[in-house]
């Protein structure tokens, strides 16, 4: 009778366990190079079988007379539209960029959020059309009209750009568990204004496909698959155009493509890497990615940030160069990496146990935390004096060596009390020395 009742909990535990731990689904389907239709660029498409449109990234890296770079990024949905940024690079891999504009959950709203759109079919059906209600005057008027030759996209007086597609576009999908998705993404050629000054690079246009009720930040896309993008795009010295993608994920998921005008195209779901890696302090940073598919390699080299002027924001976003070895050098061109720290640049064998952004494992883990089950402890907190803790892991407290490795001993305790009780006791005594003089006074 034991033995049926643990039998019957066991199958009740496991139960339970699948349903709260479900599995993830990877397997890439209908990958593909593709040349959109009109239809592709609806509210309403039909480019995946069975799952619609969510989300859109419109995205550029640009260009001025004076050499100055920005990248700028419009999202919109089917109805609304409010995330944005509009930023100029950094100098070096270390140096942080500057926000022109910018809607993220951490900055503060400007004149550029905008929630309310409206997304219809142009007359004569040629193309569609998201733009803002001009119902607010706080509210800069925008306007993106997508069609499969040409994007244009005007934000007020800041920005009046023209997209001009390169050639086919790269689709995928990924269904199953927890959720079916798929992917589109197309590169072009830019040009235009923006802040008034005439600007050129290279950008792309993306839409997510999702099942009904599932959004972009519960996805499986998102939050299990996407932890890398490469894309890159520019004219060879042989003349043409060529341009890729490379998204990565967990045990060497990914899908990538890659088209070289007058030469060949190519789609896969087998991709490998390397990354090499920088430490500053507790900041880690990309110096090199070097990715593999298709018997072709690639390498990109940063060039500085492009986003998120937060030093240790989990989110990287730098911009550099990327080139195929033993392919033809690249006269002018753009490319963009978003890479996500803890996945994807942190070597496995650090270790951040008490969550306070700093590692223990070895010298590639940047500054040591010497002691990872303690937050208040690592290289950049306070140091409290006479407390017999080396709270910011220089080898010392403030008044006498105590362990390196930030515990505790007898000794160090013992001298830290006897460092606080010697002047408690004079000031007790001086009291008590007082009260008396008083009293018989």
């Amino acid at each position: 009778m034991v033995r049926i009742r643990m039998f019957l909990f066991a199958v009740l535990l496991a139960s339970l366990c699948s349903h709260w731990a479900y599995a993830v689904d990877t397997e890439v389907t209908e990958l593909a190079l593709f040349e959109p239709s009109v239809a592709d660029f609806g509210r309403r498409a039909q480019t995946f079988n069975g799952i619609g449109f969510n989300d859109a990234w419109l995205w550029v890296n640009l260009i001025d007379g004076a050499g100055n770079r920005y990248f700028c990024l419009r999202a919109h949905g089917v109805e609304s539209s409010g995330f944005y940024s509009m930023i100029k690079h950094g100098n070096g891999l270390w140096g942080s960029p500057t926000t022109i504009k910018g809607m993220f959950p951490f900055f503060d709203y400007d004149s550029l959020y905008t929630s309310v759109t409206d997304y219809e079919q142009n007359q004569g059906g040629t193309g569609h059309t998201v733009w803002n209600y001009d119902q607010n005057p706080l509210y800069t008027p925008f306007a993106i009209s997508l069609s499969p030759e040409q994007i244009r996209w005007t934000e007020g007086d800041l920005v009046d750009l023209t997209f001009t597609s390169l050639g086919p576009g790269l689709k995928w999908r990924v269904p199953g568990e927890p959720d079916d998705c798929g992917y589109t993404s197309i590169h072009h050629s830019v040009q235009g204004t923006f802040q008034g000054k005439s600007v050129t690079g290279y950008g792309g246009y993306d839409r997510a496909y999702l099942e009904q009720g599932v959004g972009w930040i519960q996805s499986k896309q998102y939050r299990y698959l996407e932890k890398g993008w490469l894309v890159w795009s520019g004219l060879n010295e042989n003349g043409g155009h060529e341009y890729g993608w490379t998204v990565m994920g967990p045990d060497n998921w990914g899908v990538a493509g890659f088209v070289r005008q007058g030469g060949a195209s190519v789609v896969t779901d087998q991709v490998t890497r390397e990354i090499e890696v920088e430490w500053n302090e507790n900041v880690v940073m990309p110096t090199k990615l070097t990715v593999h598919f298709a018997g072709r390699t690639f390498e990109f080299t940063p060039i500085g940030q492009l986003g998120f002027p937060i030093a240790d924001y989990p989110l990287k976003w730098v911009f550099g160069s990327t080139k195929e070895i033993g392919g033809p050098d690249l006269v002018e061109g753009f490319s963009m990496l978003e890479i996500y720290k803890t996945d994807m640049l942190i070597p496995p064998h650090c270790t951040d146990g008490d969550g306070d952004g700093y590692y223990a494992g070895g010298e590639d883990c940047g500054e040591a935390d010497c002691n990872d089950s303690d937050p208040t402890i690592h290289p950049n907190a306070r140091e409290w004096r006479m407390d017999g803790i080396d709270s910011n892991c220089n080898g010392i407290d403030s008044c006498g060596t105590i362990p390196l490795d930030g515990q505790q001993t007898k000794g160090s305790i013992m001298a830290s009390l006897t460092l606080y009780l010697i002047p408690v006791g004079l000031i007790y005594a001086l009291r008590r020395r007082m009260k008396r003089t008083v009293s018989t006074s």
